[in-house]
This record gives C-alpha cells, sequence and structure tokens, in this order.
C-alpha cells in the first residue's frame, strides 16, 4: 500500500459522515481510496462540505512517526484479521507496542471498575493462567477488572500477554493510575490500540467504540462482574452479534453489582469458574489458529469484506422506490422503509454519488430521472 493510498485512506475516513462502513462499501465501489476520496470530493462540495484535507493526513502519518506509533491500514498483511470479518469494525486502527499481539488467540475480560475483591482476585487468576498458555488476554485498560486482568496477563509471562484498547488516541494514557500497566503492556510483548487520532482524548460517546474493539480483537468475552447497566454488557453484546462465545462469573443473587452477569448466564452465556472452562472451549472451537486456512498472499480487503450485491441491489431498488422527483426527509424514507437506519444513510450516500438521487438542505431526498 503506497504512501498516498495510505493518505486518501486516513483523509476518508476522518471525512464527516463516512464512518467505517461507508469506507468499506466506497473501497467495494472505486476500488480504492485515491477513486473513493475524488469522488465523495465532488459531492460533498456540492453539498457545502469539505473533505479531510492531504494536510491533515501528512500530519497525522507525521505525528505517528514521531511517537513510534504505528498506524495499521487494512491492506497490510500484519492487520487483525478478525476486523476484516465484521463490517463496522475500523479499516485503520493505531498500534504502540506488538502489532503481533493483535493477531494472537485472545479472550476479552471485562467488567465493573467497582469490582469487589474477589472479582478482581479471579480476573487476575485466570489471566495469569491464560497468559502461561499463550492466550492474549484483551480490556480496556480501566480501573477494576481491566486493571486485573491486564496485571494478570503481565504475570504470566505470555509471549503477547495483554491488548489495552483505549476510547481516545494510543499515545493518551487513561486513566492515568494506570500508567505503569500501559508502559509494561509496551514493553513486555503487548500492544495499545485505538482507532482514535494521535493525541485524542477519551469522551463518552468514544467507549461504545472501543468496547466493539475489544470484542472483535476477541475470540470469547468473558464478563467477571457487571451489574444490569454496565458497559461490559455493551461488550457482551457486541460479541454475539460477532458470534463470539460469552463467558460470565455466577454471582450471588443479592449482589446488585453483579447481577448483569447473572442474567447473561440466564440468557445463555457460558459459565466461567476458572481458566479451565475457557481452554475448553477454545480446544472444541479453535482446535487450529483462526487464520490457517487464510492465505494473506491472496487476501484483499474486497475480497473479505465484499457486500451481498444481490442484497445491496434489493436495498438501492427499495430506497429508489420510495423517492420521487419531490424531495422527501430522511426521517420519512426511515419510517416507510423496512431497512436499518444505518443501511438507509449508506445506500443514500451511495446513491447520491451514482448520480441516481439528490439531497437538499435538511436531508431532503429526491429521484433523478
Amino acid at each position: 500500500m503506497d504512501k498516498i493510498e495510505k493518505i486518501n485512506s486516513l483523509r476518508l475516513i476522518n471525512t464527516p459522515q463516512i464512518g467505517g462502513v461507508n469506507f468499506r462499501r466506497l473501497i467495494n465501489k472505486y476500488g480504492n481510496a485515491n477513486e473513493a476520496i475524488k469522488a465523495v470530493k465532488v459531492l460533498w462540495e456540492r453539498k457545502g462540505l469539505e473533505v479531510c484535507s492531504v494536510d491533515f493526513a501528512e500530519a497525522e502519518i507525521k505525528k505517528a512517526d514521531e511517537k513510534g506509533i504505528r498506524i495499521l491500514f487494512w491492506k497490510e498483511s500484519d492487520f487483525p484479521k478478525k476486523f476484516l470479518e465484521i463490517a463496522d469494525l475500523p479499516p485503520i486502527i493505531y498500534v504502540l507496542g506488538n502489532v503481533r499481539a493483535l493477531s494472537n488467540k485472545s479472550i476479552a475480560m471485562v467488567g465493573s471498575r467497582n469490582a469487589s475483591v474477589n472479582s478482581r482476585n479471579l480476573t487476575f487468576n485466570i489471566s495469569k493462567e491464560l497468559s502461561e498458555k499463550n492466550i492474549t488476554v484483551v480490556s480496556g485498560l480501566a480501573l477494576g477488572i481491566d486493571t486485573a486482568a491486564h496485571e494478570g496477563a503481565l504475570a504470566g509471562g505470555g509471549s503477547f500477554p495483554t491488548v489495552a484498547v483505549l476510547a481516545g488516541g494510543v499515545d493518551v494514557i487513561y486513566p492515568l493510575r494506570n500508567k505503569d500497566i500501559y508502559k509494561s503492556i509496551i514493553e513486555n510483548g503487548g500492544a495499545i490500540v485505538s482507532e482514535n487520532l494521535i493525541n485524542a482524548k477519551p469522551i463518552a460517546a468514544n467507549f461504545p467504540r472501543r468496547n466493539k474493539l475489544i470484542s472483535g480483537l476477541a475470540c470469547s468475552v468473558c464478563v467477571m462482574e457487571a451489574n444490569e447497566k454496565s458497559g461490559s454488557l455493551i461488550t457482551a453484546k457486541y460479541a454475539q452479534k460477532q458470534k463470539k462465545s460469552i463467558f460470565a462469573v455466577p454471582a450471588n443473587p443479592l449482589n446488585p453489582q453483579a447481577n448483569g452477569t447473572n442474567m447473561l448466564l440466564k440468557s445463555g452465556a457460558n459459565m466461567l469458574m476458572s481458566a479451565s472452562d475457557i481452554l475448553e472451549n477454545i480446544n472444541n472451537e479453535m482446535s487450529s489458529d483462526l487464520f490457517d486456512s487464510i492465505n494473506e498472499d491472496s487476501l484483499s480487503f474486497e475480497d473479505e469484506l465484499e457486500v451481498d450485491k444481490l442484497e445491496d441491489k434489493n436495498i438501492e431498488n427499495e430506497i429508489l422506490s420510495m423517492l420521487s422527483e419531490n424531495p422527501i426527509s430522511l426521517h420519512e424514507i426511515i419510517e416507510k422503509s423496512s431497512l436499518n437506519k444505518k443501511d438507509i444513510i449508506s445506500h443514500l450516500l451511495l446513491l447520491e454519488l451514482d448520480g441516481k438521487i439528490i439531497s437538499e438542505n435538511s436531508n431532503m431526498y429526491s429521484r433523478v430521472f
């Protein structure tokens, strides 16, 4: 992947209203980021919007080089293939540390920031044993369960002990109390990962995306302790959508801080009592390396992420059937359609790029005949 396409890929993913799903569909449509950014630029100029600039992308690459950060693109051989299997995971990520850790067999350990001593100890011990078996532990560097997971994995001394996924830039340590763990992860064969720009501060809106990356990197997700409203359950929900196995530690039903795990168990999650529960699952479901069957030399973004063309055509036809020369709002299209909002917005963009529809102010759409 040459420097120009890397620059244009960064421009595309950082252009407002694009995002991961649209990025992938645009690459499928135009073949590469160079052509995609040209098409988007023409449309955005008609809308009075701006695409991300070349200067911005070049500055981001320069900052990464200065800080020893790897910007990893989907076409590169060491980009985690796990991400290519899930359409809404980012095609570009930032990594500090050992990139190879991202492709190792891995288990996510998540749970409450205010976890009990018993839950933290169990998390530490399971993570240590997994690391001793050279299984990477993935978590989010938060206090509580995340901290115990990273510490246990580091104590286990695995080749790629642990990966921390952040809601800010990879160079922004959060929480600062975990700066020693952050440094130890980098120094001991692990990695720090984020989809956010360098220097980006962690904000509330980024944490669900961070949770999606955690489940996306892992083969299974273990919820160690969580209440019914815990963000850890969001990670479990993503894991379910990604067809990953979910484990939960049973809790005293009188403990409101842990009733989220019992709820997961009632819904069919695997019971987690010790590391052997996870190892048995790995032996059953992952008897060979996850990527043994992938020929990396022949792997392409388009092959791995190709959207079903017939389904795409049906979606576009459904949207077109609702439009006429008289503009209607995005809200009306969503109300009339059987499609989900994300699919509608993505395909409206593609139809507009094809010149089949036009949009006017305030998200009003009409058909071109």
